[in-house]
């Protein structure tokens, strides 16, 4: 005879044992190859810039196995990455960049910001972000334009 509680709680901590495993980190070099497979000369599926953030979903060896953000699964070595510092990715095809949190404010320097672009997050004020690119350039832009991948915490009893 099958207990539905038993069934239900098994489901929900199978749930969160995957989840506790997903972690937040950052690209710290210029460029990072993201791969088909844990091995350095497998096909190299898309190449990425400094503050990419990824999403660890697994580990083989020294090669950690991240999704981007439209949830595409590569490999990449592992000292590619970093968790010492917030980082996010434009979502949208075409963003403003602002010289302050808000749409009153005039374009920054940066002006435009591009799907795939990736940032340092440096300040936030409400639901705006300052960010900032690997050049130093400074600028606004809103959490919905933004992806940012959330750092999971493990909690042990």
């Amino acid at each position: 005879m099958s207990n539905p509680v038993l069934h239900f709680l098994i489901i929900i901590f199978v749930f969160f044992l995957q989840t506790s495993l997903a972690e937040a980190f950052c690209v710290k070099s210029t460029r990072a190859n993201l791969r088909s497979q844990p091995k350095s000369n497998s096909k190299i599926q898309w190449v990425v810039g400094k503050y990419m953030p990824l999403v660890r979903v697994s580990k083989k060896g020294n090669w950690f196995k991240v999704a981007d953000l439209d949830g595409e699964r590569h490999w990449i070595y592992s000292s590619l990455l970093t968790k010492k510092y917030p980082c996010a990715a434009i979502k949208l095809e075409r963003v403003n960049v602002r010289n302050g949190p808000g749409t009153s404010f005039p374009y920054s320097d940066y002006r435009i910001a591009l799907k795939y672009e990736s940032f340092r997050r440096v300040g936030q004020k409400g639901s705006w972000y300052q960010l900032a690119n690997d050049l130093g350039t400074v600028g606004w832009v809103h959490k919905s334009a933004l992806w940012l991948p959330i750092q999971k915490i493990r909690v042990k009893y």
